[in-house]
């Protein structure tokens, strides 16, 4: 719960208006030099996704100070407006003083970037869809599971894809894994991951910057990284 309502105040906080668009939708030019800047900054904040998740949050940030100065592209003409939003979101990642918050700071960054393509009607074709790995009843094929999911959710983000949404929710909401000697505390971040995605089946249904996805993201990340952060996940990687 203590997550959950720095999540909702961060939120509250930072949220920047959407950027204005066009009049009526229109689609954006796109130069192939652009598609290329598109995938490398996709690229970027998937990274920057794994490094939270794995509660490296210095990594993370020193990753995201190289979105702070992120430049406009030739031809998008009011679009543009996006990366405003986008240099903006990144220097606040870059200050962000606790994993919780950076990771709401990422959802808020990832959603307006999944904006931009919402708003020029772009196809992002740069993530395609693959099988989750097979589950079992060990700890690290769970893990791999959840990975993967987190990436599903990512993509659902930023190409604006429910069935992405929902399939990585779908896997973060199995009932949790247990195995010998596993800590309470443990099983209190597993059932919590469960119950976050449990509730969060819905919010891919609104996969924009104002939706309920953004703060579900965020808390789901959260709750990940604060079971990696954890002593009995240290003391077991280190192993």
């Amino acid at each position: 719960m203590r997550i959950a309502a720095l999540l909702v105040g961060c939120v509250a906080a930072c949220a920047l208006p959407p950027p204005p668009g066009p009049a009526r939708p229109a689609t954006a030019p796109t130069s192939p030099r652009t598609q290329l800047h598109m995938i490398e900054a996709a690229s970027g904040l998937r990274q920057i996704e794994r490094l939270l998740v794995q509660a490296r949050l210095e990594p993370a940030r020193d990753l995201a100070a190289t979105y702070t100065d992120l430049a406009d592209e030739p031809g998008l003409g009011p679009w543009n407006a996006f990366a405003a939003s986008m240099r903006i979101q990144a220097k606040l990642l870059t200050e962000a003083p606790t994993l919780p918050e950076a990771t709401v700071q990422l959802a808020m960054l990832t959603a307006t970037c999944g904006g931009c393509h919402r708003a020029t009607q772009a196809a992002v074709r740069w993530f395609a869809p693959t099988s989750p790995p097979l589950d079992s009843a060990g700890l690290d094929a769970r893990m791999a599971r959840h990975r993967w999911a987190a990436d599903e959710l990512f993509v659902a983000m930023v190409a604006s894809v429910p069935a992405r949404w929902r399939a990585g929710i779908d896997i973060l909401a199995a009932e949790p894994v247990e195995w010998p000697g596993m800590p309470s505390s443990a099983r209190g971040y597993a059932s919590e991951l469960q119950r976050l995605a449990l509730g969060a089946r819905d919010a891919g249904a609104r996969l924009d910057t104002n939706g309920p996805a953004v703060q579900a993201y965020g808390l789901l990340l959260a709750q990940c990284a604060s079971c990696h952060a954890a002593e009995w996940t240290r003391q077991r990687e280190t192993r």
